[in-house]
């Protein structure tokens, strides 16, 4: 199933208050993190209105009586909306509440859509995306990127993150970034201009959800990122990390127009449309693996 892509490991918890996530986790019981699909899960406003929809979800899916949901508290100076933290935090679920809440990655609502993480998030499968190529052809950018990815210079910085890692577990290190570098991946994005010139964008993505290794996939995220991607007839690529910020989701691979979600069969979730379509209201839960 569709995963939604985040900028990086931690995007799930940034800008918020930490003294509140302190009192979160101190609390007794099993924990998840739940963000609201919509941009309207940003509005300081709609938090207790979100925060009882959610609540009122999770006790349908589990029929759990003391499920507890902590809106979201931004931490100091945080004051624009695009920066309004969307994590709802949900507490006082047993061990088996918790695993029915984490048997989906998105629960799908005409009322609400939300996505369920664990505490320790996965690191994301998305790295960065390439433009400024005119070619339509992935199998040509898989192959570029897939050049620079196995020669000389990222052998050496394997290498060197191998030897540097802190516990001592070379093999692991090893093995890890190795299936990294393997489990590249490459698609695309047509996105058209004002003028509706096709001005293709290339995602580049990896097998982060197998990592458990924070720092070590930000270290592999900031070299490869870093590196010249280019074509002898195409000249040198513009690398972006986090280039979108879907208003459906809030994936970063790709924008509302082209959100896959909506495409996904028993979807009952937001469309490619307004969110006050009156469509999206409801309460029968689609469950989507």
């Amino acid at each position: 199933m569709l995963r939604v892509q985040d900028a990086f490991p931690a995007a799930v918890i940034a800008n918020l208050d930490l003294a509140m996530l302190d009192h979160w986790f101190s609390n007794e019981g099993m924990k998840l993190l739940i963000i609201p699909f919509e941009d309207k899960a940003r509005d300081p406003d709609l938090r207790q209105e979100t925060a009882r929809k959610i609540l009122t979800a999770v006790e349908e899916i589990t029929a759990v009586p003391k499920a507890t949901i902590a809106p979201p508290v931004p931490s100091s100076g945080i004051t624009k909306l695009r920066q309004m933290p969307i994590t709802y935090m949900a507490y006082n679920l047993s061990k088996a509440e918790h695993d029915t809440m984490l048997s989906r990655d998105v629960w799908s609502s005409e009322a609400i859509t939300f996505r369920v993480l664990p505490t320790d998030p996965p690191c994301p499968d998305f790295l960065f995306m390439i433009c400024s190529f005119t070619t339509l052809d992935e199998i040509l950018i898989f192959n570029m990127v897939s050049k620079v990815w196995n020669d000389e210079e990222t052998g050496n910085f394997i290498f060197y993150e191998i030897n540097a890692t802190k516990d001592g577990n070379w093999k692991a290190a090893d093995e890890t970034l190795k299936h990294l570098i393997k489990t590249l991946k490459v698609t695309q994005l047509k996105i058209r201009d004002k003028g509706s010139a096709l001005t293709p964008h290339f995602n580049v993505y990896t097998d982060g959800k197998s990592m458990t290794n924070e720092e070590l996939w930000a270290n592999l995220h900031t070299f490869l990122a870093n590196r010249k991607y280019s074509l002898p007839l195409q000249g040198k690529g513009t690398i972006i990390k986090a280039p979108f910020s879907c208003g459906a989701c809030h994936g970063v691979d790709h924008p509302r127009g082209l959100c896959p979600f909506p495409e996904v069969k028993g979807w009952n979730g937001p469309l490619h449309r307004s969110e006050d379509d009156p469509r999206f209201r409801g309460r029968f839960y689609g469950r989507l693996a």
